[in-house]
């Protein structure tokens, strides 16, 4: 990466340690949009101009041009990303991939649904089920062994047998637990930065947003790992009857 080019962040955890503050909306919302930013409408003539026919997706009358695929992998047991998207995840667990009890390419399902009018070609899923809790406590006692640093091993575990997910999608978004364990805080380490979904009453209650309302967001989120790099915040709810001034929406 030259000097002055941006950094692009490819792995996405979507955080933070208090519960009910829309952090599974968030992921599942964030990993749609991009995947809709990967599509490309083309027009008929210009068909036969792609080089790779399995990039074209015909829905209806319209045809795109897939750029990439976004995978959204759910880290929480309670397993609302696959009831979000209203999809079945059947067998597949990402439980069982840490464990390498299945592979990536079986436990990771599409979430189109063309057919119920939910076009979703290139965004995928990686589900998660209470089998994640056992598999937590496992991994935990492999790693235990180990003479490592801030839980060196538990994200070697993560990079090894993820590690195919991240060259195969153009962006990956993680759906965090409300958690502070030693495997949450190896999945924060495994991304390149963080997205904080926080409740408006959070941030309305200061007068002046940038000099003591960010400030102390900022400081909640260095609690969750001072390790990763703040992407932003996102204002989860609008509080009928109250208004929050411009400055207090997330930047």
């Amino acid at each position: 990466m030259t000097e002055g080019t941006p950094q692009r962040h490819k792995v996405l955890a979507v955080v933070n340690r208090k519960g009910g503050v829309a952090k599974t909306t968030t992921a599942i919302n964030l990993a749609h949009g991009l995947s809709r930013k990967l599509m490309r409408r083309l027009a008929p003539e210009d068909v036969e101009r792609v080089s790779d026919p399995s990039s074209i997706f015909h829905y209806h009358d319209r045809i795109y041009y897939l750029l990439g695929h976004v995978l959204l992998i759910d880290f929480d047991p309670q397993g609302h990303c696959a009831r979000g998207l209203g999809i079945d995840p059947g067998r597949a667990d990402i439980g069982e991939v840490l464990l390498e009890q299945q592979h990536l390419t079986e436990a990771v399902i599409s979430a189109d649904r063309s057919a119920d009018g939910y076009p979703r070609p290139n965004l995928w899923l990686l589900p998660s089920s209470d089998n994640l809790e056992s598999a937590k406590d496992i991994l935990r006692l492999q790693t235990m062994s180990l003479t490592t640093k801030r839980n060196y091993g538990l994200l070697r575990i993560l990079s090894d047998r993820l590690g195919l997910a991240i060259e195969r999608f153009t962006f990956i978004i993680m759906d965090c637990p409300p958690a502070l364990d030693a495997f949450t805080q190896a999945v924060y380490q495994f991304a390149d930065a963080a997205i904080v979904p926080v409740k408006p009453a959070l941030v309305i209650c200061f007068k002046n947003f940038d000099t003591y309302g960010l400030p102390f967001i900022q400081m909640v989120c260095n609690v969750v790992d001072p390790f990763l790099s703040n992407l932003g915040y996102m204002q989860q709810a609008v509080l009928s009857g109250q208004h929050a001034d411009n400055s207090a929406k997330i930047q």
